[in-house]
């Protein structure tokens, strides 16, 4: 598979075919590339059936973000650096409540960063941010907002 160039984001809005087409590759032990996965769950957030979605997402084992956002594809690459605390750890980030977390969540957090030197994880974890809050020009987000904005 040929390296995706930067900024890429793959994005399908087709009907059903690419979750039939998914289960089949999961029913069959194959492995779903970080992209397709990225893909999948991204395009699970338009409007799609319940029945299409749910027999492939519950299935997906794979990155814990979805490859082809740019924040993303930052933390993914320096997650295998730094260990298996911080995978724990982002893991359990990407699962916050929306809003407020709950206590519950929060004393979770605060077990899986314990091994781990705080500064760190502040000197880690900054710049992820940066990222995520950072629009990416090529995003089909920014894209939709451009050519829905009122003149």
């Amino acid at each position: 598979m040929a390296a995706r160039p930067e900024g890429l984001c793959y994005y399908s809005r087709t009907d059903d075919e690419m979750w039939t087409c998914s289960h089949a590759l999961l029913d069959a032990s194959q492995h779903l590339p970080g992209e397709v996965i990225g893909l999948l769950r991204r395009s699970a957030k338009e409007c799609w059936r319940r029945e299409c979605m749910e027999p492939v997402l519950g299935r997906l084992r794979g990155p814990v973000l979805s490859p082809g956002d740019f924040w993303a594809d930052h933390v993914l690459t320096e997650l295998p650096l730094l260990g298996g605390p911080w995978h724990a750890l982002v893991e359990h980030a990407v699962h916050a409540p929306v809003g407020r977390p709950t206590r519950i969540w929060d004393r979770r957090a605060l077990a899986l960063a314990d091994p781990l030197d705080l500064e760190q994880v502040r000197h880690t974890v900054a710049p992820w941010l940066f990222f995520l809050l950072r629009p990416h020009p090529a995003s089909i987000r920014t894209l939709g907002a451009l050519v829905e904005r009122r003149p």
